[in-house]
């Protein structure tokens, strides 16, 4: 009888183990995530000029191929004029966030040339031009 009531009150508190197990895994997975970031090189900031843009776009021939070597985007062209707005529509993994990252120096370019009022968008200070994207 005894050890059928201690089984009994020890139900819980097993229970309770199991939740916090569970707490220290998501902590441990969110510690990775940071660690990871901490981790990264910095980005390379080649940039020497701070324009006040227009908003003129052009992207020139192009390309971005991930690291498995996978092509998300094939010799594109694409102008937009200052105050024009465009929308960029396709499937899911057609490459459209790609095409923002690129815009904002987040991804490197494969091939091509991408310029804000006709400025090379690596001669723009990573700060200046991520300030004026949106």
């Amino acid at each position: 009888m005894a050890y059928l009531t201690a089984a009994g009150l020890l139900s819980k508190p097993i229970r309770s183990l199991t939740d916090v197990n569970e707490k220290i895994q998501r902590g441990l997975a969110a510690a990775y995530s940071i660690f990871d970031i901490i981790d990264m090189p910095p980005e390379q900031d080649n940039g020497t000029q701070t324009p006040t843009l227009s908003g003129k776009i052009n992207f020139e021939n192009v390309s971005l191929m991930y690291g498995d070597g996978k092509v998300a985007i094939r010799d594109f062209n694409l102008q937009v004029n200052a105050g024009e707005t465009i929308a960029l529509i396709g499937r899911s993994g057609a490459g459209k966030t790609s095409l923002v990252n690129l815009l904002q120096r987040l991804q490197p370019l494969n091939d091509g040339k991408i310029t804000l009022d006709d400025i090379d968008i690596d001669d723009i200070k990573l700060a200046s031009l991520r300030r004026q994207v949106s």
